[in-house]
């Protein structure tokens, strides 16, 4: 019972962290590269953000593993590897629509 708690735990936690750097980053996109051009759009806060940010994992075509797809990924480390993209894409995606934003469009 404890383990299932465990894990129930752990996957809510992953998914929370997910909903709300997407939606940090959603957030950041829309008022860079949305609002300047549509003007009449109104602004959106962070919760309205993170809910658009859910919305478009709905169309996701990547499938989410939470578990190990390679049975060498033991070894070879490449376990580590994902879990570290996935903790770090969504700021790494915000830095490059910084990046893009500082430099071609302001």
């Amino acid at each position: 019972m404890m383990l299932f708690l465990t894990i129930f735990g752990m996957i809510s936690i992953m998914f929370i962290y997910g909903a709300l750097s997407w939606g940090f980053t959603t957030l950041c996109f829309y008022n860079w590269f949305i609002y300047p051009v549509f003007t009449s759009l109104p602004m959106i806060g962070y919760s309205e953000a993170v809910g658009i940010g859910l919305f478009i994992f709905l169309f996701n075509t990547k499938p989410v593993s939470f578990g190990v797809i390679d049975p060498n990924a033991e070894e070879n480390g490449s376990k580590n590897i994902e879990q570290i993209l996935n903790f770090l894409t969504p700021w790494v995606v915000c830095l490059l629509g910084k990046i893009i934003y500082v430099f071609f469009v302001k």
